[in-house]
């Protein structure tokens, strides 16, 4: 098994920009993908804002931006399941049927 990722803390501060730099294969973006609760860890634990970030949580996602390198709307996605998506990130989000 191949460990990508070993004793990773962060801190990020409220109204600053923070970045992660390094070497390709380094762990930038699998760190950012754990952190947002996209990818599950082998081991250890994660969390984000004092709160764990896998499962639905759209009062935590609403809380947090990353820009993950690979971005943009699936090409295939319909407009209102887009909106529905969305839409689920707001912790008080409008009514996409109304």
């Amino acid at each position: 098994m191949l460990r990508v990722l070993e004793s990773v803390s962060l801190k990020a501060f409220p109204g600053q920009v923070t970045t992660l730099l390094g070497a390709n294969g380094a762990g930038k973006s699998t760190t950012l993908a754990c952190a947002q609760g996209l990818l599950q860890p082998e081991g250890g634990t994660v969390e984000l804002l004092g709160q764990n970030p896998f499962g639905d949580n759209p009062e935590l996602r609403s809380r947090v931006g990353v820009m993950l390198q690979d971005g943009g709307l699936p090409p295939s996605m319909r407009p209102i399941p887009l909106l529905r998506h969305v839409a689920s990130l707001y912790q008080k989000p409008i009514d996409i049927d109304a």
